[in-house]
């Protein structure tokens, strides 16, 4: 693991084939990486997407830090996630488990995330394991501030520390960990130049974050 992940700061290509057996997880993994793909895509690319960015620039969240921490913007529309994934090949089976879609009393399914600014969660190695949704504009006081990706196999939220993939670097560095709740005093605490900081996203901090 040590030796692939040199090389692939390094840009060396080195086939590992021979020598690991495949994640059991990467199949989960990579839908995640394709649906924040599609989040940040909608964010950047459409009127609606337009407006969920002035949001946040008028909130001191520039371009640069939207790219650093890859948020991204759910659609309004029912399920245009599901349709999206589903035409890429991914199962259904696979999205549900993941939480990224939802099963309604018809049998038809729905995206879980709608309308709301995207913030991916990872896990240390970078790999996206979970999603936030969070409320901007109008809809701000009729709904739920944040909306979470439900427990599945990649994601245990009390074993993860957001932001941690990030850090590491000058954690190792500063030889200290700045602990915040959220994700957005992490945001907050980068643009500050605070670049050890992670957050335990909500919940109390659980032995295994520690």
């Amino acid at each position: 693991d040590a030796v692939e992940q040199l090389a692939e700061r390094a840009n060396m290509n080195i086939d590992f084939s021979n020598h690991k057996k495949e994640n059991p997880n990467q199949k989960y993994f990579d839908l995640n990486a394709d649906a924040n793909g599609f989040y940040k895509l909608y964010l950047n690319s459409t009127v609606q997407g337009q407006k969920a960015t002035k949001y946040l620039t008028d909130r001191g969240i520039s371009k640069e830090i939207i790219d650093k921490f890859g948020l991204g913007l759910a659609p309004s529309e029912f399920d245009l996630l599901y349709k999206t994934l589903s035409e890429k090949g991914y199962l259904v089976s696979d999205m549900f488990d993941l939480g990224l879609v939802k099963q309604s009393k018809k049998e038809n399914f729905y995206d879980l995330f709608r309308d709301r600014i995207i913030i991916p969660i990872k896990d240390e190695k970078g790999n996206t394991v979970a999603f936030s949704g969070r409320v901007y504009g109008e809809q701000s006081d009729q709904s739920p501030k944040y909306i979470n990706s439900p427990q599945t196999k990649v994601f245990t939220k009390s074993n993860v520390l957001y932001n941690l993939h990030n850090a590491i670097n000058a954690i190792k560095q500063n030889d200290r960990v700045v602990l915040f709740e959220g994700y957005m005093d992490v945001i907050a605490a980068h643009r500050a130049n605070i670049h050890d900081a992670v957050a335990s996203m909500g919940t109390s901090l659980t032995k295994e974050q520690v």
